[in-house]
């Protein structure tokens, strides 16, 4: 049983260019996670684009760098959002094109630091839960209470839920532990959505 997501997932864009359907279906299937072929697929067309839809293999390691500074002294981006433009760039050429980038490219680096959250108060946490919908309550309260990320929450089944804190050994990362007070409710919501599955609690 899935615990749907709060945001509505978009799926990795279909593109008519066979080049960029090659290189999702090369992503594809080398398992890369689908935020991050949309993340590629999202700096390589931008890539392109910016010298005026030229074939990458008709470009070279001076364009990436002009690309890169274009990112930094045009759109101010951050050192992270630099950098994945970067490997995305690092991807097309050594698996795609099969003519990896220069270990010396020379371009300006990003000095602007990535924005750091916000961190909310208890009693701000639980105003804005108050305001949630019943049907995305569970799940929003579970990403805070169990420090899930929001794609942990969305995919989460029931043998991945931690119901009597006792951890498989083996396993890197513990099963998500709900809090207490979300345990029975997180039990109801498997219950109705699923009325066959045997009780979880003892």
């Amino acid at each position: 049983v899935y615990i749907y997501s709060i945001i509505y997932r978009k799926e990795v864009p279909t593109n008519k260019s066979p080049f960029m359907q090659h290189i999702i279906e090369t992503m594809r299937e080398k398992r890369y996670a689908k935020r991050t072929i949309e993340a590629y697929i999202y700096w390589m067309k931008f890539y392109i684009n910016f010298h005026n839809k030229q074939h990458p293999a008709q470009l070279n390691d001076s364009d990436v760098e002009a690309f890169l500074n274009f990112l930094v002294n045009k759109r101010k981006v951050a050192a992270q959002t630099q950098a994945g433009a970067l490997n995305a760039l690092s991807f097309l050429y050594k698996v795609i094109i099969e003519k990896p980038l220069t270990l010396k490219l020379n371009f300006v680096r990003s000095q602007r630091q990535q924005k750091l959250p916000v961190v909310l108060t208890v009693d701000e946490v639980k105003h804005l839960l108050e305001q949630i919908s019943a049907n995305y309550y569970l799940t929003a309260s579970l990403l805070y209470g169990s420090g899930l990320r929001l794609m942990e929450a969305t995919r989460l089944r029931v043998k991945d839920i931690d119901f009597v804190s006792i951890y498989h050994p083996m396993k890197i990362k513990p099963p998500a532990q709900p809090p207490s007070h979300l345990t029975k409710p997180t039990e109801s919501y498997i219950r109705l959505t699923n009325p066959s599955h045997p009780p979880l609690l003892q």
